[in-house]
């Protein structure tokens, strides 16, 4: 078999054998395809986050999100209270007053489950 070589086209479009230092030509990839409840999402470069987004993750609808704001769970809450759904929205919830009962977590070694309230 034949030694391969890599190979660039110069500036004339005419190709020439590349050098180990080569810096490799950027293609011109299209970016990604934002998905959808309907449409599937299509491959392709991932949007560049914004400076200060290093805690964020890129969602398939091309949006870079916090973890925390997209799982639904609000910041704040005080003592004796708890997270309770607002409506049958989707992470819609609020922290509300516990209504009293009192609860506790025991832990066996097989599984973990909640007990009380009243």
């Amino acid at each position: 078999m034949a030694e391969q070589k890599a190979l660039k086209a110069g500036v004339d479009g005419v190709a020439t054998e590349m050098a180990v230092d080569d810096v490799l030509p950027v293609v011109n990839v299209p970016e990604m395809g934002a998905a959808s409840a309907g449409t599937a999402g299509t491959a392709g470069a991932v949007p560049a986050p914004s400076a200060g987004d290093q805690g964020k993750f890129l969602r398939a609808d091309k949006t870079w999100a916090s973890a925390g704001a997209s799982a639904g769970v609000p910041t704040g809450g005080t003592t004796d209270q708890v997270l309770a759904k607002i409506d049958g929205t989707n992470y819609n919830t609020q922290w509300v007053d516990s209504s009293g009962g009192i609860a506790s977590i025991s832990d066996s070694s097989e599984f973990m489950f909640l007990i009380g309230g009243a």
